[in-house]
């Protein structure tokens, strides 16, 4: 698929669409092997190129806040995954109840124009403004 990006050029991408709920370790090995640079596909995760020629892999979850957290914390646990989280972007689709994540970072808080089909979708990713967000790792203890 050729999309145009933010920068109006046109990118090659491809996508691929796998379900989180049933197939993480195939999830996990694709991720690991884009990271490598061993392949072009996606788990309705997009390859594209950024302008200095680094991997860039965008991860779109579709579900609520849960699922995007669940989501990173399962990834997050494979070493080599974890090592390089700079290079995943992820982007939380509202389908979930509250959808808060989605609403601050511009998705909305139910399906827009996006939603009408893949490539609106793919167009819409390609063009989006991207942010950095710092993951935390909390541990309470009760006394």
């Amino acid at each position: 698929m050729r999309v145009e990006s933010k920068d109006n050029l046109l990118r090659d991408c491809s996508v691929q669409v796998y379900d989180c709920t049933q197939q993480k370790e195939l999830i996990l090995e694709r991720i690991k092997e884009a990271l490598k640079g061993k392949s072009t596909y996606s788990c309705l995760f997009l390859f594209t190129e950024r302008l200095n020629e680094q991997t860039e892999i965008i991860l779109v979850t579709m579900g609520g806040d849960g699922m995007l957290g669940v989501f990173v914390d399962d990834i997050s646990k494979d070493s080599y995954i974890a090592e390089n989280m700079n290079h995943l972007i992820f982007v939380p689709l509202p389908y979930g109840t509250g959808n808060d994540i989605s609403r601050s970072v511009g998705w909305g808080h139910r399906e827009g124009p996006w939603g009408r089909d893949l490539d609106s979708l793919v167009s819409s990713l390609m063009k989006a403004e991207k942010d950095y967000f710092t993951i935390w790792d909390v541990n309470i203890y009760a006394k």
